[in-house]
């Protein structure tokens, strides 16, 4: 589901949606100019200043890059987040130009694993190959999906979601759903008992897959064993993505070189991993640490805690829906595992982009 260009990976939804919102938001510039009505400007001005603050760090930490081009890439794609944050928020000057948005990324990340549905179904794939689903992006679509659980469509569709994170084998994805899950009893106490049946049946489910071999047990018993060679390496790169931060504390190594540095400082001669391109600490905030330094450490911390106080005043500044504002917030939810537990691939920015210029556009006045 993604194609590649001049050595750069895009979600496949990427291109064309980038084409629409730059038409669209020409468009609306064209017929009603620059000003925008806003409920609250004070998130959308910090939330703002604290992306381009990171943007900044990624930039300046090309002082001590082993790799420029890595550092330049970086630089690109996340300038094209801060880009399609704006685009978005410009296109939105409706509530069904929000919603129409909001599906787009449902779309988005929905696509994942129904490509993956449709790869098993067309050729000799099982549901039972080893991590065959892609959990976050799963997880990311039953997060948007299940606000909606009264229509029995987009409920389906969430259930589908929910087998595909079990089948994911992936411990993040299962947290995320897991806070998700607990979200929505706390927002929606009357889903308890649909929550509790759904329980019941995955057990079933985990029960009639045990019964026909060990694919789901075997691999929880070494989720945390010190001695799962992924969760050696995981502690290893931790120790590391430390070190790097200690040795360049101001400025970073290098955004993406973190596998670059480890590889020509030696510190990676105890890892058994090969190929260090794409490896990574599996947290955000450390690799950013090591990559960009305290710079980019604290504008990037600084702009998700702002992220964090505008989705809990979306409701009060928001005539959006109330059903798409706690999406926003599911989405955020796993996000937030992401950070703590894994790295933002290509797919997982693109998503970022977009969510960012719904909260955005959830404070612009559109009576």
């Amino acid at each position: 589901m993604f194609i590649e260009l001049f050595g750069t990976n895009f979600h496949i939804v990427e291109l064309p949606f980038l084409v629409f919102l730059v038409f669209t938001s020409l468009g609306i510039l064209c017929l009603k100019g620059t000003s925008f009505k806003v409920t609250n400007s004070f998130y959308i001005k910090m939330i703002s200043l604290f992306l381009a603050l990171y943007l900044t760090s990624i930039f300046f930490s090309i002082t001590n890059a082993f790799n420029y081009s890595l550092v330049f890439k970086a630089f690109i794609k996340w300038v094209e987040i801060f880009a399609i944050i704006w685009l978005v928020f410009i296109a939105i000057d409706s509530l069904r130009h929000y919603k129409f948005v909001y599906i787009v990324l449902i779309i988005a990340c929905f696509s994942i694993p129904m490509y993956t549905l449709i790869e098993i179904l067309v050729t000799e794939r099982s549901f039972l190959d080893f991590r065959i689903f892609s959990g976050f992006d799963s997880a990311f679509a039953f997060a948007l999906l299940i606000p909606f659980y009264k229509n029995k469509k987009i409920l389906l569709l969430a259930g589908f979601c929910g087998l595909a994170i079990l089948l994911s084998l992936s411990r993040g994805a299962y947290l995320a759903f897991i806070l998700v899950v607990f979200y929505m009893i706390f927002k929606y106490p009357q889903l308890r008992i649909k929550i509790l049946s759904a329980t019941v049946l995955v057990l079933f489910v985990m029960i009639g897959i045990e019964s026909t071999r060990d694919y789901l047990f075997g691999r929880w018993e070494v989720f945390f064993s010190s001695y799962y060679v992924s969760n050696f390496e995981r502690t290893l790169l931790i120790s590391l993505a430390l070190q790097t931060f200690i040795h360049n504390p101001i400025t970073g190594v290098g955004s993406l070189n973190f596998g670059e540095y480890i590889s020509q400082t030696g510190l990676a001669k105890d890892l058994l991993a090969t190929n260090l391109d794409t490896i990574g600490p599996h947290n955000v905030f450390l690799q950013i640490a090591a990559e960009e330094g305290l710079f980019g450490l604290v504008s990037f911390s600084l702009l998700f805690i702002f992220i964090v106080k505008a989705l809990k005043n979306t409701s009060h500044y928001s005539p959006i829906q109330n059903q798409y504002l706690i999406g926003l917030k599911n989405f955020f939810l796993v996000f937030l595992i992401i950070l703590l537990f894994g790295f933002i691939s290509t797919a997982f920015r693109f998503y970022l982009a977009i969510a960012m210029g719904l909260l955005l556009a959830s404070f612009k006045d559109m009576s």
